[in-house]
């Protein structure tokens, strides 16, 4: 790994992943997974497993990899070198295929400023092609978000809402969380960790 890989946390305090049964399958798997951008590194040999019920977090100064290897493993850049698999499937091969059992926050958020947040709700629905609106509205109540308010006129922090329940909504076997709770008041972090 290249020296400003960042940290691997597991929920056990551990700084590697935490020891799962020998039987369990990897429901994420990394081998040697590489990126390059141009001369700039991004990531470098990486190698991780993730089994289900495990939690994992990737601690790292800015420009570190963390969100390189995100997106590597959603099939939304290509490696330079090395392999991810996901639920048992190469990500090169059948990303999109994956993709809807996958809740992706992304650190950069890109919501549609045009739209109100039903709308955008809605649309992200249809990408993934689900009909989830139920849930959908019970987490913007939960985080007292409200649907017919026009993603332009929002906060920073009411636009992370916006985003993390676009993650949760289809209850999703995988979460890819990347800085989830950035801009979010303490209030709304703690109804988070809940």
């Amino acid at each position: 790994m290249s020296a400003t890989w960042p940290t691997v946390w597991s929920a056990n305090g551990g700084s590697q992943p935490a020891a799962a049964p020998a039987l369990a399958p990897a429901l994420i798997e990394v081998r040697r997974a590489t990126k390059h951008y141009g001369r700039d590194i991004g990531i470098e040999e990486v190698n991780l497993d993730v089994r289900r019920g495990e939690v994992l977090g990737l601690l790292g100064p800015n420009g570190s990899g963390k969100t390189t290897l995100l997106r590597l493993m959603l099939g939304l850049l290509n490696f330079t070198s090395g392999r991810i698999s996901i639920f048992g499937r190469d990500v090169t091969a059948v990303g999109k295929a994956i993709r809807s059992r996958i809740g992706y926050l992304p650190g950069d958020l890109a919501l549609y400023d045009q739209q109100t947040v039903m709308q955008y709700l809605e649309f992200m629905m249809k990408l993934r092609k689900l009909d989830v609106m139920s849930s959908a509205m019970s987490l913007c109540e939960r985080l007292k978000l409200d649907p017919s308010r026009h993603i332009s006129d929002l906060s920073r922090g009411t636009k992370q809402k916006v985003a993390v329940v676009q993650a949760f909504m289809h209850a999703p076997e995988l979460l890819l969380l990347d800085e989830p709770t950035s801009g979010l008041d303490p209030i709304v972090q703690r109804e988070f960790e809940l």
